[in-house]
């Protein structure tokens, strides 16, 4: 198993790539227009925000 010092340098060297941050900003974006598309089409049921920063989006 790795340590924790080995894996931040591999989750560094990721974050370097640029790949991560298109991918989250293309999640989020996508979270958001389903978002409204929802509050739209349903306008009777709460929906809630999305909040940026989090890894896990679910």
């Amino acid at each position: 198993m790795k340590s924790l010092n080995e894996l931040i340098v591999g989750y560094t060297q990721h974050l370097q790539q640029g790949e991560i941050q298109i991918a989250y900003k293309g999640i989020l974006e996508f979270l958001s227009k389903l978002r409204a598309e929802l509050i739209k089409k349903y306008p009777h049921y709460d929906v809630s925000s999305i909040y940026q920063g989090y890894m896990d989006m679910s």
